[in-house]
């Protein structure tokens, strides 16, 4: 019996390193309160709290003000047992926010429902994204402006 307690111990020990050494920020919540019940390195790095000051928030903590709605909208319509994939603003310690890409799944944390979220930032990704997009734009405009020119030379001549 002691070996099979030792085997459980080491496990366990195993596992949670997996998850505080994980790169990405990870974090289990509980469904019910929306209260943190576990956050990795990566969390703490990412968004500059603490563990203890993580394990006295909630999730709501760390969104926009405009944004909590449509998240408890979201949770109180997500099917049990589903995974979900999202793209949210978050907000640091600091104030800045960043732009991520969420992955959840519903799992047990001991006794109490609970869901395990991955998070990766995206916010450098997005912004390359939309300046892609403004130049594109411009680019098209510039086009439209030179075909306009030639018609009109075209005419001219």
């Amino acid at each position: 019996m002691g070996r099979a307690r030792a085997a459980l111990r080491d496990s366990e020990s195993n596992y949670r390193e997996l998850f505080d050494s994980n790169p990405q920020p990870a974090w289990v919540f509980d469904t019910k309160s929306l209260s943190y019940l576990a956050v990795n390195d990566a969390t703490l790095a990412q968004y500059g709290y603490s563990r203890e000051e993580f394990l006295a928030m909630t999730i709501l903590d760390i969104r926009p003000p405009e944004d909590k709605p449509l998240l408890l909208s979201q949770l109180a319509t997500l099917p049990e047992g589903t995974t979900n994939v999202g793209t949210w603003r978050h907000v640091r310690k600091d104030g800045t926010r960043l732009l991520v890409e969420s992955r959840g799944r519903p799992l047990k944390y001991g006794n109490r429902a609970a869901r395990l979220v991955l998070v990766t930032d995206v916010t450098e990704r997005e912004g390359r994204l939309a300046e892609k997009r403004r130049l594109d734009d411009e680019l098209e405009q510039h086009r439209h402006h030179l075909e306009e020119l030639v018609t009109h030379r075209t005419a001219e001549l």
